[in-house]
């Protein structure tokens, strides 16, 4: 009887708490910050999320309790949909969703400056954009695909027959990347965007090759205006001075010869060639 007490006894305190760990937690550190006064007309609020949540339900107003704004969003912040007044106290918060439940934070409140400053446009959007942009330095690998294939040597052996050396049709090496990453999740610490990269070139090159396409990038740590992380990408490199046999020349196969009956000595073209780009890149 004993050991059944004790097992009711771990359910009825155990069952509800692990019950409550799957809710949502709860959203803070506002910005604006509670009481805010001085808020300029245009301003963007943004919180920092709860952990466990999925989605957010933005209440903003005039009024307290503030009426719902935006159910169901990903992001962490929000732009209000109408023009701000000067001087006009404001009333917002925020809902945390996950499958489990709901978790609301405290009602926060700003005011708007009396002298009616408002951000420029081009600022707010140059701010958003700073807060999606980061750069990185990527392990990258070139894949060669298309023909004709990338060959850095070759030579006519004496049957006249073309035999490649060194091929380059699959390239690893380092790029320096950049991207931008405007769609979150997981509470702002995973994001996807495209990325730009390059390869810093050698033999009087500056530039060996220039690279673009989709990335995944996860952060480092639990707050989501950091900038650390390791991204995985994918998309199209374009080499710009990739050498190739010349056209007439194809390995394995007999060098084409001149009036004499002899081989023609070996030509190499230089061309812009395309290939399939995979980066693992640590991002800041």
């Amino acid at each position: 009887m004993l050991r059944w007490s004790r097992w009711i006894l771990v359910l009825l305190v155990g069952l509800p708490s692990a019950l409550l760990a799957q809710v949502p937690g709860v959203p803070t550190s506002p910005q604006p910050e509670d009481h805010a006064p001085g808020v300029a007309i245009g301003t963007t609020l943004s919180w920092t999320g709860g952990a466990n949540s999925s989605s957010y339900d933005v209440n903003f107003g005039t009024v307290n309790p503030p009426p719902q704004a935006s159910p169901g969003q990903s992001t962490l912040s929000y732009k209000p949909k109408i023009t701000l007044v000067a001087g006009q106290t404001y009333y917002w918060s925020v809902t945390a969703h996950n499958a489990n439940g709901q978790t609301p934070s405290p009602v926060w409140s700003f005011t708007v400056a009396s002298d009616a400053q408002t951000l420029p446009a081009t600022g707010a959007a140059a701010t958003s954009t700073l807060q999606n942009l980061g750069f990185g330095v990527a392990l990258s690998l070139q894949w060669n695909i298309l023909n004709p294939p990338i060959i850095n040597d070759a030579t006519i052996d004496a049957n006249g027959i073309v035999r490649v050396n060194a091929r380059a049709n699959t390239s690893p090496g380092f790029m320096l990347e950049m991207h931008y990453l405007p769609v979150k999740w997981k509470q702002g610490l995973t994001g996807f965007g495209p990325f730009v990269a390059v390869q810093p070139g050698g033999n009087n090159q500056i530039i060996s090759s220039v690279g673009a396409g989709d990335m995944i990038d996860w952060k480092v740590g639990s707050d989501p205006s950091g900038r650390k992380g390791f991204g995985l990408g994918f998309g199209y490199a374009s080499i710009p001075v990739a050498k190739t046999l010349g056209d007439e020349f194809v390995p394995n196969q007999s060098a084409p010869v001149g009036k004499d009956g002899k081989s023609l000595p070996l030509r190499f073209e230089t061309r812009d060639k395309g290939s399939v780009l995979l980066v693992l890149a640590f991002t800041f």
